[in-house]
């Protein structure tokens, strides 16, 4: 059986077979009832490309789709909120007494990043709901992939992330009495 020089794609499969060997020598079914089947020779960097590609695709569609919570200037009390804390701590105040919140620090201190990085606007926090959208899709469209499925397949598992974070976005805040 002659195999390939290149390592496999895949630590768990068996390398790959030359295409020149007679059938007596391929290897046998496994008990799943299916034989090895030879896959794409795709590079490294191919593979890499090709994720950095859905990354962008997921990015660009979930600042499209929470484009309408732009125009708000306010989605829900908490976020106005972790805006004035991520304010003060970048004026110098601390967690805690500058503004005080029952929530603990972490996304107040994403907002306060995403200031430092796009300024202090409504629209820069807006931009870090989308890359969180969007780095929350990809995360699920590596896991599908890792767990050996199809790239179409964690596409839609990437998307299934749009309906709750994107519709309560673009929708307008709901009067309490």
């Amino acid at each position: 059986m002659a195999i390939h020089d290149r390592r496999p794609l895949d630590p768990l499969a068996p390398p790959a077979l030359d295409a020149t060997a007679p059938a007596s020598r391929l290897p046998p079914a496994y008990p799943g009832g299916y034989a090895w089947r030879r896959r794409p020779d795709w590079s490294y960097s191919r593979l890499a490309l090709r994720d950095l590609t859905a990354a962008a695709g997921l990015l660009a569609l979930a600042v499209l789709l929470r484009l309408p919570s732009f125009l708000q200037s306010v989605i829900d009390p908490d976020e106005s909120l972790y805006v004035l804390q991520a304010r003060e701590w970048l004026r110098g105040g601390w967690p805690y007494v500058a503004v005080w919140d029952m929530h603990p620090v972490g996304a107040p201190a994403l907002v306060a990043a995403g200031f430092a990085i796009l300024g202090e606007s409504i629209a820069a926090v807006r931009l870090l709901g989308a890359a969180a959208v969007a780095v929350t899709g990809f995360l699920l469209f590596r896991t599908v992939v890792l767990a050996r499925g199809d790239r179409l397949t964690g596409l839609a598992a990437g998307c299934s992330t749009w309906p709750t974070a994107c519709c309560r976005a673009a929708s307008p805040p709901i009067p309490k009495s």
